[in-house]
């Protein structure tokens, strides 16, 4: 159906996957998938703050926010399945805040700080009108699928072990 969920923190728990495809307006996010099945949110509050996403079944992790999009907690993907975050605003990790599993692609208008113990085995990201994409990774190789900023702003990979570039690594000049 087309309900929309309003309010603060927006628990889920399910066995074969979470989407929440309308336009909802939460606050804040924690959700469990325990086996096939993705976990999907679009959300217009702003900011979104995500507690915990927790995948430990087959199935990716799709977060699509009209608005900042704030980590305080583990978005667990698990090891074969890809996190795709998107916003019309920045992504900022804080405290405990990390993110884990395969690809992780992000997209951002303002910039992204990921500085928490993440550990995913690639990086897609994309920035526009500005600001500073920043990653901290812990997984023992980490490709570099593809990076494309068109506003100014830094970019960095800070990572102990072997970084793959495999696509391409775009800056604004």
């Amino acid at each position: 159906g087309s309900g929309i969920i309003n309010g603060s923190l927006l628990t889920t728990s399910s066995v074969c996957g979470t989407t929440l495809g309308a336009s909802n307006t939460v606050t804040s996010c924690n959700a469990t998938n325990t086996s096939g099945g993705a976990i999907s949110l679009i959300n217009t509050a702003a900011p979104l703050t995500i507690t915990a996403i927790s995948q430990t079944g087959s199935g990716n992790v799709t977060v699509n926010n009209t608005g900042n999009i704030l980590i305080t907690g583990s978005i667990a993907a698990g090891a074969g399945n890809n996190t795709s975050l998107t916003s019309s605003g920045t992504i900022i990790e804080t405290g405990v805040g990390l993110i884990s599993g395969a690809l992780l692609t992000t997209s951002t208008v303002g910039g992204m700080v990921l500085n928490g113990a993440n550990a995913v085995t690639s990086f897609n990201a994309t920035n526009t009108s500005g600001g500073a994409v920043s990653l901290i990774n812990t997984a023992a190789t980490l490709t570099l699928a593809n990076y494309s900023q068109t506003g100014v702003g830094n970019f960095s990979v800070n990572k102990t072990g072997n970084i793959s570039i495999t696509g391409s690594v775009a800056a604004a000049s």
